[in-house]
C-alpha cells in the first residue's frame, strides 16, 4: 500500500512534504541546541516566573514584569503547560516552538492562495527556510510578545483575506482577523501593522452586506482582543509613556537610511544575522552587502507596489468590487512596517526585530511577483529567491556552530548562577539584587526561595521594579553582581566607600556576592509617624495627601513654572525633634528644584534658618533595614537636631520651564531625644 500510495503522489507533493519535514526537522534541531546550549535568560524567566504566578493563581498580570508597555500572552499561554512540560528552558521554549511551527502552515495556507506550489515556489522555499533571524525569533527563545505575533500576525491575514460565500462564514473569519491582530497588538504595539492591513483586507468584501457584517464584527472583536491595553493603560496611568514618542520627518528620513536600510534591515534579511536577538556580534562576510541590499529591497518593494496597485485596480474594473490578492496585503504590510520603524523614537540600528513584520512579509512579496507576472520577471524572482536562500543556509549553519560552542553562553553574560545560589542557599539569604540580566533568573531558578530583584528597574527608571517592597522590607539581603552590566559591581563599591559602608564580599563563579553591610558615620535616626504631621503649601494644596501617602509613583505636582514664592510646610501636632529630610522624586526626575531652603518653626513660634541654598542631588543610595536600597531616587538633607512644631521647605533656586514636582516628604529625629534644642553633631556629617 505505501509503495502504492507514493507512486500515485505527483512529485510537487512529493517535494513539498520532504521540505516541510526538512523545515520541521530544522527548528527542532534549533531547539534541541538551544535547550542544551543556552540557560534560560532574563526575558524568558520573566515570562516563565508570571506564568508560575498564573497556573496556581496568585496573580492575573496584564504587563509583564518591570516593562510598562507588554499584556504577557506568552505568559498566559505558557500557564497552560507549566503542570505538564519540565521545568526549565524546555518548559520555557516550546510554547515558542509550537507557535513558529502553526505559524509556517498558516504562511503556507496564505502561499496555497496564490496557487498551487510551483506558482509561488520563491515564497515556499523563503517561508520554510527563512531569515536566520527569523528562524531564531520562531524556535530558539521566547523573546516576551514575539512568538504570539509571528502566529497572531499572520493568522489575522489569512483569515481576513478568506471571502466565504455565507454571511455567517463572513462573521466568523472577521471576527478571528480582529481579535487574533487585537490579541497581538496587546503583546506588542508592533503589530498595529498588521492590524491595519488585517482590517483593510476584511473590509474589501463582495457584497455591500457583507462590508457590513466584516466592519461591525472586525471592529468588535478588535476591541475585544484590545481590552488587555486598555486595562493596563486605565490600571497604571502613564505606563506606555516610557516607550511611545514619534520623531520628526527629518530625523525618520536620517533613520531610514543609515539605521534601517544600512543596518537594522540587512541583519533582520539574514545578510550577517546576529548572534543571539539585537545583538553586535553577527556572522562575518556579508558587511560588503550592507551599503546596498536595504536600497535594493525598498526598490523592489517599490516597483512591487506599481504592478500590485495596477493589478488591484484592473481586477475592481473587471470582478465590478475591490479584490486584493495575498501579495497585495503583505506589500501593504511591509510599507506600514517601514512607517512605524523610522517614526519611532525607540528604533536603531540594533532593533532588528522592529522590522521584523517586514521581513515576514518578504517571501510573500516574491511569491506574489512570481506567481502574478511574465516569463522575465519570473526568472530574475527566482534567481533572487535561490540567493536569499543560500544566504539563509550559511547564516542558519553559521548560529547553530555558534550556538553549540561551550562558551556562546558566557559571551551573551548568561553565566552559570549555580555556585551563587548555593552560596546563598548555605547561608539562608532569601532576598537579594542583581542586574535585570541576572535578578530574574535566580528567582526562577530558585522556584522563588531567593526572591532577586533589579537594584531600580535599569530599563524604564521611572517605572516601578519588581519586588522592590519585599527587598527593602527585608534584612538579611545581598548583592550579586558582575563587573559588567548596567550595574557593575563599582558602582556599589564606589556608593559604599563614599558613605561609610562596610561589607563582606565572596567571589562564586562568575559573581562577586555582597553581604553583611555595616554603616558608620551616621548618627541613628528613627522617621516619625506620618499621622503626626499636617501638610500645607502655597501651591497644589488638593495634591498634598499624595506626600505622604507612602506611594513613590504618585506625586505632588504644582502645574506651573516653579518660582521663588513656592513652599511646602510640614507641621507637627506636638514639637519634634528633627534632624533630616528627606525628598524623593522617583516618578519626577526632571521637576526638582534646583536648590532649596529649610527653616524650622520653634515652639516659642519663632523661624530659624536650617538650611539655605541646598542644591538638589541624589544620593547614592537609602539605608533600610541594614543595606543599601536604589529602589527610589531620593535626597536627604540634614542638619543640627531641632525641636520644632513645624519644617518649611521652600525652593530657592527655581529651574526654569519646569514644573515642581515631590513624590514623598519623609521626616526623620535622633533614635534618642537630645537634651537640648540643638544637637552638637555637625548638620553636614555622613552627607555624600
Amino acid at each position: 500500500m505505501m509503495g502504492v500510495s507514493v507512486k500515485n503522489w505527483s512529485k510537487t507533493a512529493l517535494w513539498s512534504g520532504i521540505l516541510i519535514l526538512l523545515a520541521i526537522a530544522l527548528r527542532c534541531t534549533w531547539f534541541y541546541i538551544s535547550v542544551n546550549h543556552l540557560p534560560g535568560y532574563d526575558d524568558e524567566c520573566k515570562i516563565a516566573i508570571q506564568a508560575d504566578d498564573i497556573a496556581h493563581g496568585r496573580s492575573f498580570p496584564l504587563l509583564i514584569l518591570a516593562s510598562p508597555y507588554i499584556f504577557p500572552l506568552d505568559a498566559y499561554l505558557m500557564a497552560m503547560t507549566t503542570h505538564i512540560l519540565p521545568r526549565g528552558e524546555v518548559g520555557i521554549r516550546t510554547i515558542a516552538l509550537l507557535q513558529g511551527l502553526v505559524a509556517l502552515l498558516v504562511f503556507l495556507q496564505i502561499l496555497r492562495m496564490g496557487g498551487d506550489w510551483r506558482s509561488v515556489w520563491p515564497g515556499v522555499l523563503l517561508v520554510l527556510f527563512p531569515s536566520a533571524y527569523w528562524l531564531m525569533l520562531q524556535c530558539a527563545t521566547l523573546l516576551p510578545g514575539y512568538p504570539p505575533m509571528l502566529l497572531l500576525g499572520p493568522l489575522s491575514i489569512w483569515l481576513s483575506l478568506r471571502r466565504p460565500q455565507k454571511t455567517a462564514g463572513v462573521a466568523l473569519t472577521t471576527a478571528g482577523a480582529g481579535a487574533a491582530s487585537a490579541l497581538a497588538c496587546s503583546g506588542s504595539m508592533l503589530s498595529l501593522s498588521f492590524l491595519v492591513c488585517a482590517a483593510a483586507a476584511s473590509l474589501l468584501q463582495r457584497r455591500w452586506i457583507h462590508t457590513v457584517v466584516a466592519i461591525a464584527c472586525f471592529g468588535g472583536a478588535a476591541w475585544l482582543g484590545l481590552l488587555p491595553h486598555r486595562a493596563a493603560e486605565r490600571e497604571y496611568a502613564g505606563a506606555f509613556s516610557a516607550v511611545q514618542g514619534t520623531v520628526s520627518v527629518e530625523k525618520a528620513v536620517r533613520t531610514l537610511e543609515h539605521s534601517l536600510l544600512e543596518a537594522a534591515l540587512p541583519h533582520a534579511m539574514g545578510l550577517g544575522a546576529p548572534f543571539f536577538p539585537d545583538t553586535e556580534q553577527h556572522v562575518q562576510g556579508y558587511e560588503p552587502l550592507f551599503s546596498w541590499i536595504g536600497w535594493a529591497w525598498l526598490f523592489a518593494l517599490g516597483a512591487s507596489s506599481v504592478w500590485a496597485l495596477w493589478r488591484f485596480i484592473r481586477d475592481w474594473i473587471r470582478a465590478h468590487h475591490p479584490v486584493l490578492t495575498f501579495d497585495q496585503v503583505f506589500i501593504a504590510l511591509s510599507w506600514a512596517s517601514l512607517i512605524l520603524f523610522i517614526f519611532s523614537a525607540r528604533s536603531h540600528s540594533r532593533t532588528y526585530r522592529y522590522i521584523l513584520p517586514a521581513v515576514m512579509s518578504w517571501p510573500m512579496v516574491l511569491a506574489g511577483a512570481y506567481a502574478y507576472s511574465g516569463r522575465a520577471v519570473r526568472v530574475i524572482v527566482g534567481v533572487v529567491a535561490l540567493f536569499f536562500l543560500s544566504v539563509n543556509a550559511h547564516n542558519t549553519y553559521a548560529l547553530l556552530r555558534e550556538w553549540s560552542h561551550p562558551g556562546f553562553a558566557d559571551g551573551l553574560a548568561i553565566y552559570d548562577q549555580k555556585p551563587a545560589i548555593d552560596y546563598l542557599k548555605a547561608r539562608e539569604i532569601h532576598h537579594a539584587y542583581a542586574t535585570y540580566e541576572d535578578a530574574y533568573r535566580i528567582t526562577y531558578a530558585t522556584g522563588g526561595e531567593i526572591l532577586c530583584g533589579q537594584p531600580y528597574n535599569e530599563r524604564f527608571p521611572s517605572w516601578r521594579a519588581p519586588y522592590a517592597d519585599e527587598l527593602m522590607e527585608a534584612t538579611n539581603v545581598a548583592y550579586i553582581l558582575t563587573t559588567t552590566g548596567r550595574f557593575p559591581a563599582v558602582w556599589m563599591e564606589n556608593d559604599c566607600a563614599g558613605l561609610g559602608v562596610s561589607y563582606r564580599r565572596e567571589r562564586r563563579g562568575h559573581y562577586w556576592i555582597y553581604t553583611d553591610f555595616r554603616r558608620s558615620g551616621y548618627p541613628p535616626e528613627r522617621k516619625l509617624d506620618p499621622s503626626l504631621m499636617t501638610l500645607s503649601a502655597t501651591h497644589a494644596q488638593d495634591m498634598l495627601p499624595r506626600l505622604l501617602d507612602g506611594d513613590s509613583y504618585t506625586r505632588y505636582r504644582v502645574p506651573e513654572e516653579q518660582g521663588t514664592d513656592m513652599w511646602v510646610q510640614v507641621s507637627f501636632s506636638e514639637p519634634q525633634w528633627v534632624s533630616s529630610i528627606l525628598l524623593d522624586d522617583t516618578a519626577s526626575r526632571r521637576d526638582r528644584a534646583g536648590a532649596l531652603n529649610f527653616d524650622a518653626r520653634l515652639p516659642s513660634g519663632e523661624w530659624r534658618s536650617l538650611l539655605r541654598d541646598v542644591a538638589t542631588k541624589s544620593d547614592a543610595f537609602e539605608w533600610m533595614n541594614e543595606h543599601p536600597v536604589y529602589a527610589r531616587s531620593v535626597q536627604t538633607y540634614r542638619f543640627p537636631a531641632v525641636l520644632a512644631d513645624a519644617i518649611r521647605i521652600s525652593i530657592a533656586k527655581p529651574v526654569r520651564k519646569h514644573e515642581w514636582r515631590i513624590s514623598e516628604l519623609e521626616v526623620f529625629g535622633p533614635a534618642e531625644r537630645v537634651g537640648s534644642p540643638v544637637a552638637e553633631y555637625s548638620a553636614t556629617e555622613g552627607v555624600p
